[in-house]
């Protein structure tokens, strides 16, 4: 007789080949997520450009469009032209005929596609951040459908809408169709993220969690070099989008992957276990122990909340318990603070030059920071899978994914406060990221203890910590 269903799992293989296999075939989706998720790097690049001529100008390029000083050189004028270039007192005019692109042969971008450049740059800007925005609604939207029809399901219809508007996006032809369709891709990306990332964490023992959160991240750390090698074969974004469209279609392999025993055992789905318990055994060749139904029964018999419950009431029972408040709260703000700074940083890169020259020292600096919060973020994905029960595991990392990706789209708003001060960005960057760990001091440790599947489970956590330390 066992105590805990992370006992259970131990006998359903440790690992076991078919949890290896189910765990292969979730990172295989996660390769699939992660170039979609950073392909805004490259589709959004802005090359340089200057004003087309009129097809009827006799004029050259440096007649008729204005020189102006940058970097300590003179370069054409990128969105503007002389009136008249043999009377410039007349003064400029916007681009009339469009603009000319310092493209490689055959490379086409957004900006170029649809011309987002000069006067019309910040609707790149604001058309960019909706898929952040999808990504924002999607960890709250898919993190309370996975607690509440299943993890399978939510992942099979975060895969279907991930590949359908992966490759719609490639055919879009206005820049109101590619946004719409960013958007909602962003919505199904985090989906997708989210229940695999849970589906994940609970395949496993405790023993092996931790290893099993670091492998998770190692596609992401692939992606850009992926996204990178794909638009140097083909130079345009579309035909980029369209590969990784039908790449992404590798997730129907979602179908073959069972629901999670975990959200079962917890919902009081006994026979629905024992199926999948059954099919586990066939796979790695092995009997079950007759009396391991039983173990299901009294287990399950622990739980609360067996029922069902509205996506609504989920996320309202983050904030039931005083200290899953506490959990949801802190998660919370350190998510926002580990994003804000993540993206503030990589924004601020490019812009560490003096007359043309890189500081060498604050750009390794913003480098190692980007790392160490790289780093960081594997760890926190499976902290709060740690942290938070069963029934409520999805919801609460969709919540702090939320506030996540509200921290990345406040971080260029962030790097305006320069105006105010100059060092009123890095203090404001630096202040939430000492708040934030000192904030997660007050959490509880989790390191090799078994997953809470109840919110008494959860607030035990609290409870042995506060112990150990006494």
């Amino acid at each position: 007789m066992v105590d805990t269903f992370d006992d259970c799992l131990l006998e359903l293989g440790n690992p076991g080949r078919f949890r290896l296999l189910l765990y292969g075939l979730l990172l295989l989706n996660m390769c699939m997520v992660g170039p979609n998720f950073f392909l805004t790097l490259y589709t959004g690049y802005v090359p340089k450009h200057h004003c087309r001529l009129s097809p009827n100008s006799t004029f050259f390029l440096n007649e008729s469009i204005p020189l102006i000083k940058v970097h300590g050189h003179y370069e054409l004028d990128k969105c503007h032209l002389w009136v008249d270039p043999k009377n410039t007192t007349l003064g400029t005019t916007e681009c009339l005929y469009g603009w000319e692109y310092e493209v490689e042969d055959g490379e086409w971008f957004v900006s170029t596609e649809f011309d987002l450049v000069c006067h019309q740059r910040y609707i790149l800007s604001l058309g960019l951040s909706m898929q952040y925005t999808g990504i924002m609604i999607g960890g709250i939207i898919f993190g309370m459908l996975s607690d509440n029809i299943g993890r399978r399901k939510s992942c099979i219809l975060a895969m279907l809408g991930h590949s359908l508007f992966s490759i719609a996006l490639a055919f879009t032809r206005s820049a109101v169709a590619y946004f719409s369709c960013a958007f909602m891709l962003g919505l199904f990306i985090q989906g997708l993220h989210s229940c695999s990332y849970t589906m994940c964490t609970e395949l496993f023992h405790p023993r092996q969690r931790t290893m099993i959160g670091v492998i998770i991240g190692l596609p992401w750390s692939l992606c850009i070099p992926i996204v990178a090698g794909i638009f140097w074969a083909v130079r345009s974004w579309n035909y980029v989008q369209l590969i990784l469209g039908i790449l992404s279609l590798v997730g129907v392999a979602y179908v073959y992957i069972p629901e999670s025993l975990r959200w079962h055992i917890a919902r009081g789905n006994i026979e629905q276990m024992w199926e999948i318990s059954q099919r586990f055994a066939r796979f790695n060749k092995m009997k079950l122990r007759p009396t391991l139904y039983d173990d299901y029964v009294k287990i399950s018999a622990k739980m609360v909340n067996v029922e069902k419950s509205s996506a609504l009431k989920l996320l309202k029972q983050l904030f039931t318990s005083p200290r899953l408040r506490k959990y949801t709260i802190i998660m919370g703000i350190t998510y926002f603070t580990s994003n804000a700074i993540y993206f503030a940083l990589g924004l601020a890169i490019p812009k560490l030059g003096d007359d043309g020259s890189i500081n060498y020292l604050p750009v390794s600096i913003a480098i190692l920071g980007n790392a160490c919060l790289t780093m960081s973020f594997g760890g926190l994905g499976l902290y709060i899978s740690e942290l938070f029960p069963t029934l409520l595991r999805s919801v609460g990392l969709g919540f702090c994914v939320t506030l996540g990706r509200i921290g990345s789209m406040s971080s260029p708003q962030i790097l305006l406060l320069d105006m105010i001060w100059e060092l009123l960005p890095i203090t404001c960057l630096t202040t939430l990221g000492i708040t934030s760990a000192v904030l997660i001091l007050l959490l509880p440790e989790t390191n090799n203890k078994p997953l809470p599947d109840s919110v008494a489970d959860a607030n035990k956590l609290d409870r042995t910590n506060t112990n150990k330390t006494s």
